[in-house]
């Protein structure tokens, strides 16, 4: 997913996820479904949580090999 909302666009963030596990473009990792506010990244996952977090990597290079991210080139509605 890839959030282009106006001027927040600026600060938004890829990230990949599945029904219980997200995992955001600079790498924090989280169990939304224990953690729903995302306050407390995955530090020490298990194995099963590893297997999950390169999947949803790929997902993301996958995404940025298709569209890839410039934070040069972000064009916000502040700047129009």
């Amino acid at each position: 997913y890839d959030p282009l909302w106006g001027a927040t666009s600026q600060r938004r963030n890829r990230f990949a996820l599945t029904s219980r596990y997200k995992l955001y473009r600079d790498g924090k990792f989280y169990d939304h479904v224990a953690d729903i506010d995302e306050q407390h990244p995955i530090i020490d996952a298990t194995p099963n949580q590893e297997k999950t977090k390169l999947q949803l990597q790929k997902l993301l290079d996958y995404g940025e090999s298709e569209s890839p991210w410039d934070e040069d080139k972000v064009e916000t509605l502040d700047k129009k």
